[in-house]
């Protein structure tokens, strides 16, 4: 595809652990010129080097307190606007709708990167389902896209744990607790394989005003359990079971201990990571099956031909030369 009739493309926190694979799948699949927007402070980031090195425009900008007619500039001739921001600042995307619809974008992809949840499931979700509404009554295409739970966030690790975050490391300590009956579905993928499925939704105009899962595959707990110990056999006696009680508890603990969205406050993450495991383990509100009867598209089914990774490749590959 030539440089003329390739989309332009701007992705809005390209310098975070989602934003940054998209953009490399992006310039990868060749139908696409990317730019990325990233805090200035952000810039002599190695990643963010790197991105540049392969095609990525690189634009540093504080969107959150920029004009509103700068974002409308950035935004001009861009076929599609994917959004990576942090979820503190989920509400604050208000304002690249305002700028995108002004612009004429052609399509809007909100930052949704996290597994399905209705409203009143998690905190976190119902920010995005707040910021959904502002979004439908815009009138701005859009495509919504859910992941799979990543791969390495629900895989235990082979101790010593170095959690990935700040957030996680203050519940580095449930890395290796097991929710439910262990026999619930949840959709999972590789971080890093993300943009492979995003760049063909975001290429398909037919997923306009449709709401799109993106992962590799399903597995329950259990399942996930045994394939990390067939390859890792020294995990077997760190799992720690959590009964339905316990996960109560520590919601209800979680949202009493802090009335903001405090991610330093470790009852308060621990509380919305409970919420989570309920949401995935319990509830089973991640399948597959509960995605296709709440109208979700499964983009592994709709585009076959993307190479995928299984758990069990994942686990394989992971925990490597750990197997005994």
């Amino acid at each position: 595809m030539s440089k003329e009739t390739e989309k332009r493309v701007v992705v809005v926190g390209v310098a975070g652990r989602t934003g940054e694979p998209i953009a490399r799948s992006l310039i990868d699949s060749r139908r696409f010129l990317v730019a990325g927007v990233v805090r200035p402070e952000s810039v002599g980031k190695p990643a963010i080097k790197e991105l540049e090195g392969l095609g990525v425009s690189i634009i540093p900008l504080d969107w959150q307190n920029a004009a509103p007619r700068v974002l409308e500039a950035l935004f001009t001739d861009v076929e599609t606007v994917i959004s990576a921001c942090h979820p503190a600042a989920i509400a604050d995307q208000a304002k690249l709708v305002d700028a995108a619809k002004a612009a004429g974008v052609k399509r809007f992809v909100p930052s949704d990167w996290s597994a399905i949840a209705p409203r009143g499931a998690l905190k976190l979700e119902d920010m995005k389902h707040t910021f959904h509404d502002y979004l439908f009554e815009s009138g701005l295409p859009y495509t919504l896209i859910a992941l799979g739970t990543w791969y390495d966030g629900i895989f235990p690790p082979i101790p010593p744990y170095i959690a990935p975050t700040a957030e996680r490391q203050l519940i580095a300590d449930t890395v290796y607790h097991s929710f439910g009956t262990g026999q619930v579905k949840n959709t999972l993928i590789n971080r890093l394989n993300v943009g492979r499925l995003v760049a063909r939704v975001i290429d398909d105009e037919d997923t306009i005003g449709k709401k799109v899962l993106v992962n590799e595959d399903e597995a329950s707990l259990d399942e996930v359990w045994s394939l990390a110990e067939k390859y890792a056999p020294q995990l077997a006696p760190l799992r720690v079971r959590v009964s339905d009680e316990d996960v109560e508890r520590t919601i209800i603990e979680g949202a009493a201990s802090s009335t903001t969205f405090d991610l330093k406050n470790v009852k308060f993450i621990k509380g919305l990571f409970n919420e989570a495991m309920k949401s995935l383990y319990i509830s089973g509100h991640n399948s597959e099956a509960a995605a296709r009867a709440d109208g979700w598209i499964i983009a592994r089914e709709r585009y076959p031909d993307v190479p995928l990774q299984t758990a069990e490749e994942w686990a394989k590959e992971y925990y490597g030369g750990s197997r005994r």
